[in-house]
Order: structure tokens, then sequence, then C-alpha cells
């Protein structure tokens, strides 16, 4: 079994919290946008959940990397 190396680690908490403001920022979407009728908190919720998925697909590239 191959020992876990910090950098996984790191990216993996990374990732989590990266889902985590994923789910955040597409809640804000759905209620705070579209159910509630805010724009503001809709429009913040689009950028989050934008910027959180893009994050997220650069861990993921860098993680696929390193499993090399």
């Amino acid at each position: 079994m191959p020992s876990t190396s910090p950098v996984r680690v790191v990216l993996a908490l990374v990732a989590v919290a990266l889902v985590g403001a994923l789910a955040f920022g597409l809640w804000h979407l759905v209620v705070g946008g579209f159910v509630n009728g805010n724009p503001r908190a809709g429009e913040f919720g689009a950028v989050l959940a934008a910027v959180a998925g893009a994050l997220l697909v650069t861990v993921r590239a860098i993680s696929r990397r390193l499993a090399r």
C-alpha cells in the first residue's frame, strides 16, 4: 500500500472545502435567487459556484497529474 503524501492530503482537504463552497453557492442561487427573488443572493451564488467549480476542476487535474 503506497503512503499518502502530504500534498495529496492537502489537495483532498482543499477539494472538500471547494465542494462545500460549490454547494453553498448553489444554495444561494436556487433558494436566495430563484425562490426568494433576491437578485443579489442569486448573483453571489452564481459567482461562488462558478469559481468553486473551476477551482475544483483545477484541483482534480493536479491530483491526476500527481497520480501518474
